[in-house]
């Protein structure tokens, strides 16, 4: 299979990293093999790789929905009346996510959970489920960070956009910031896409959109992820070596870039899969390994 890069703008994410260093017939898949496939003129092969490249594990969307509310929440206008009684996380959370199933099982949304993607799914199953997994979640984020997070003042609280485009020289880089706040002289973070493995990576593009945002130091930025397991603030990148994590992100950007041919060919020969990696992939229905 032969096609062209050319169609999509290069831009470097936490998971293209990851993609490109488990699994090099992943990444062919996900970013080239799946172009155009929103269009529904698209070659089937095109469009069913798009269905799964949007797709979604149910734990990952939970995440999602929680990371979201918590953005809905956090931004919300201060009821002057009850000032301190925070919004209800599960409550924006559920709302959402009962929309968001109805739209994918009526399929008016790309996003769809990779399990009702099965041939024996059951919808009821599935959404109750992950309304279960949710109520757990956000009763965990309300007892723990939610705490932190409710009592930090209009005032401190930092609007950012989501995803968040940046431009380190002539890279273009993406976060997923969740929220902004400034606390004890500091800027935190919380990242909502990435993982602990890719922590100096958010740490180093988060003290650069601090930089380029509000016009922090990088010593004075801080950025975590919401942990999965109970609800709290994991800080990562702590001690991030900030010419190190770049030099790595350019010689990733250097790898990939040299896959594409003069003319803007990419060839899926080129890109080997790791069979190690086969079991859990979710491309592997299309994989010729």
């Amino acid at each position: 299979m032969e096609l062209r890069a050319t169609e999509t703008e290069f831009c470097w994410t936490v998971r293209r990293r990851r993609y490109w260093r488990t699994c090099r017939r992943k990444y062919f898949l996900h970013y080239y093999a799946s172009q155009g496939g929103f269009d529904p003129y698209a070659p089937r092969s095109a469009r069913e790789l798009y269905a799964v490249k949007k797709g979604i594990s149910l734990d990952s969307y939970v995440r999602r929905l929680v990371n979201l509310a918590i953005r809905e929440c956090f931004y919300a206008p201060v009821d002057e009346e009850m000032p301190e009684t925070p919004p209800e996380l599960f409550s924006v959370a559920a709302h959402r996510a009962g929309w968001e199933f109805q739209q994918m099982l009526e399929g008016k949304t790309p996003l769809v959970l990779w399990e009702l993607l099965q041939s024996d799914f059951s919808p009821a199953a599935i959404h109750r489920e992950m309304m279960e997994k949710l109520d757990v979640f956000c009763n965990q984020v309300t007892c723990n960070a939610w705490k932190t997070l409710a009592a930090i003042p209009p005032c401190d609280r930092r609007a950012v956009a989501s995803p968040l485009a940046l431009a380190i020289a002539e890279l273009k880089c993406y976060l997923v910031p969740v929220i902004a706040m400034r606390r004890a002289g500091e800027i935190w973070m919380l990242e909502g896409a990435g993982e602990e493995d890719a922590g100096d990576e958010i740490s180093v593009l988060g003290k650069f959109a601090a930089a380029q945002l509000w016009g922090t130091p990088p010593q004075q930025v801080r950025s975590f992820i919401l942990s999965g397991d109970d609800g709290v603030f994991t800080e990562v990148g702590a001690d991030a070596d900030v010419s190190e994590v770049l030099r790595g992100i350019r010689r990733d950007v250097g790898e990939m870039c040299q896959m594409i041919g003069d003319d803007g060919s990419v060839r899926e020969e080129d890109f080997p899969a790791n069979a190690k990696m086969c079991g859990s992939c979710v491309f592997r229905a299309f994989c010729r390994h």
